[in-house]
């Protein structure tokens, strides 16, 4: 009897604890320890995740040519220098005749020679630029000298005393076209402000390509048509939509470089949008110079690989044709740009003309801006790029 009565008494505490109230806060319990350990383990991951892209620096965007630095680079830089010097030093650039010759380039200078400390200052800039840089002086002879590893650069006579009568150097002339337009017509207008006759460069396929080229045409600019060509590193860089690749066929090509000229109106030439591959590709490049060809259009190589077969081709096909001396923005610094400019003006000097190419970055608006005026008082003379394509003759 008091067997029955313990057994009931056990079953009555079992049907007691497990009453439906326990069994619901067991079983949130087991929820909430659910959702805890779910969030540390999203923690512990997302921890992980940020020290990986932290840790990862996004990968900088880069050129399709990057120019290393070669000997006409380390001219270009001691010139820089050498007409600063001159600049500082109160010598007008209407007072330079630069003549160039496959040796050297000689200055004549109708002024004194500068002041010794500025000379001083000169020879530092040239060893810092490269130390096999020297400049020498011959104080009775009113000449400097600026050698590199004793190869003679640049000779500089100045003839303050002298009566000779220095001829009228022809002015050097300098084009700069503006890649990449289309995209936006705030980009073009402020473009527009800078008192150049810059050269727009459109792109076709492009949000407000149509819309740029017209502007750009009202204000008297020239309009040039930026074909968008396969490059080397093809996909990881995409040159656009609709663009030129080695493996269109020729009926191909011939469209869409007929569906580009219909969409940009005004163009009076093209030049190269990356295309490292294409332009590479002599039967590529003949559709190319063919249609440019029925519509008297010229071509400006923008020289994104020393390997590019336009210069023959073009000549082939009979267009007119020039290149790219100078990139001006591959770094993006206003005052890096600045300097290019001033580079690209002392290659006009001394060759008579250059070509530079510079994209429309809000640094690059800026250093044009700032260096007008200058090119100006250097008696540099900014015209559109097609006063400097050499006739299908030459």
């Amino acid at each position: 009897m008091s067997g029955k009565k313990n057994s009931r008494s056990r079953s009555a505490a079992r049907r007691k604890t497990s009453r439906p109230g326990d069994r619901q806060r067991i079983k949130l319990l087991l929820a909430a320890l659910f959702v805890v350990g779910f969030l540390i383990l999203c923690l512990v991951v997302l921890g992980h995740l940020r020290q990986t892209y932290h840790s990862v620096p996004p990968p900088p965007i880069v050129p399709e040519v990057v120019e290393s630095p070669d000997r006409s680079s380390l001219i270009l830089d001691i010139q820089l220098e050498l007409d600063s010097t001159l600049w500082r030093a109160g010598v007008p650039f209407d007072r330079l005749r630069i003549v160039a010759d496959a040796e050297k380039v000689s200055y004549e200078v109708r002024a004194g020679m500068p002041a010794e400390k500025v000379l001083t200052e000169l020879a530092e800039r040239l060893i810092a630029l490269s130390p096999d840089a020297r400049l020498d002086l011959s104080t009775p002879q009113k000449t400097m000298t600026i050698r590199h590893g004793g190869e003679v650069l640049f000779r500089i006579r100045f003839l303050e005393d002298e009566k000779k009568v220095l001829p009228p150097a022809p002015k050097p002339k300098l084009a700069i076209i503006v890649d990449d337009l289309g995209a936006d017509l705030g980009t073009a207008k402020a473009l527009l402000k800078i008192d150049l006759p810059l050269t727009f460069a459109v792109m076709p396929h492009v949000g407000k390509s149509r819309e740029v080229a017209q502007l750009a045409h009202s204000r008297k600019r020239e309009v040039m048509l930026h074909i968008p060509m396969e490059p080397q590193s093809y996909p990881a860089a995409d040159p656009g939509r609709g663009a030129l690749f080695n493996r269109l066929s020729r009926r191909e090509l011939e469209e869409r470089m007929a569906g580009y000229l219909k969409e940009i109106p005004h163009v009076v030439g093209g030049n190269n949008h990356m295309g490292s591959s294409f332009t590479e590709n002599q039967d590529g490049m003949a559709v190319v110079f063919e249609s440019l060809g029925k519509r008297k259009l010229f071509f400006i190589d923008s020289r994104t690989t020393p390997r590019s077969v336009a210069p023959g081709v073009a000549r082939q096909a009979g267009i007119p044709f020039a290149a790219r001396d100078v990139f001006l923005d591959n770094v993006r610094d206003v005052e890096a740009i600045s300097r290019e400019i001033r580079k690209l003006a002392g290659l006009a000097r001394r060759n008579g003309q250059a070509i530079g190419i510079c994209h429309p970055y809000p640094q690059t608006i800026e250093a044009l801006s700032r260096e007008a005026e200058t090119l100006r008082m250097q008696g540099i003379e900014v015209v559109p790029a097609s006063s400097l394509v050499r006739p299908p003759s030459s």
